[in-house]
């Protein structure tokens, strides 16, 4: 969970400091960042990851009540 949430994180930093032209469908560098943001997002995702581990985190390590079926 902390990998893709921290690939989130910091492709959203770069997308930020290298704007406009990270925001357009260019070559090179600034289309690679882009690439990488729009990724991130799909890494959280896969097989609902990062929501299962959060819940798996209330379980055990919070003693909360199990909130999947």
């Amino acid at each position: 969970m902390f990998s893709s949430e921290k690939l989130t994180l910091d492709s959203r930093d770069l997308l930020d400091l290298t704007a406009p032209y990270s925001l357009s469908k260019r070559k090179g560098p600034a289309g690679k960042l882009n690439q990488a943001y729009r990724h991130a997002h799909g890494a959280t995702i896969y097989g609902g990851s990062s929501e299962v581990h959060r819940s798996m985190v209330a379980e055990q390590g919070l003693g909360m009540p199990r909130s999947r079926g």
